[in-house]
């Protein structure tokens, strides 16, 4: 299935799906139920709520504001979750990233982005594709270790946040510059 939610659409149920799914969200804001198949979701402006289900799903999250208010639970699978563009996430915005159990979910981000105003992420490993500046928290949830791809800058800028840790031990930052 591959389709784009049209304005207004704000819930989209895919769990009795048999393929795999191919999904852009509208602007709106809209809650997912995922398939047990490869779920490729695109999401858009608005408040989505992401709940993939056991496929091996691809979330990509590109363009300032998109990511603002999003909730994204992955669930079962190994899920990928690909943030872009600079300013997609900033100080001043949210999205929230909770990991399945015992499966390796990733979240990939690219561009220069600021992860402050976020709560800590939960089951994901953090691949840097670029600079990016993360919470004392969120680099503590992913046991102290990033790991760095591409070529060119992989600047990270840890930021403590009120009541949260002051202090993370750094397992291990393979490609960090």
């Amino acid at each position: 299935l591959t389709a784009t939610l049209a304005d207004g659409e704000s819930t989209l149920d895919l769990s009795a799906a048999l393929s795999v799914n191919i999904i852009t969200l509208n602007n709106d804001g809209v809650t997912v139920t995922g398939s047990d198949q490869s779920d490729q979701i695109t999401v858009g402006g608005g408040t989505d709520i992401l709940n993939l289900g056991d496929g091996e799903d691809v979330v990509t999250v590109s363009g300032v504001g998109n990511a603002d208010g999003d909730t994204i639970n992955t669930q079962g699978g190994n899920d990928a979750i690909n943030i872009s563009g600079d300013n997609t996430v900033t100080s001043s915005e949210s999205i929230t990233i909770v990991g399945g159990d015992g499966t390796d979910d990733t979240l990939t981000i690219s561009d220069t982005n600021d992860f402050t105003g976020s709560p800590a992420f939960s089951g994901v490993e953090i691949v840097i594709n670029s600079d990016v500046t993360l919470s004392v928290d969120q680099v503590a949830a992913a046991n102290g270790e990033i790991r760095a791809e591409g070529g060119g800058s992989h600047a990270v800028t840890l930021k403590a946040v009120p009541g949260g840790a002051t202090a993370v031990e750094l397992a291990s930052l393979d490609g960090v510059t």
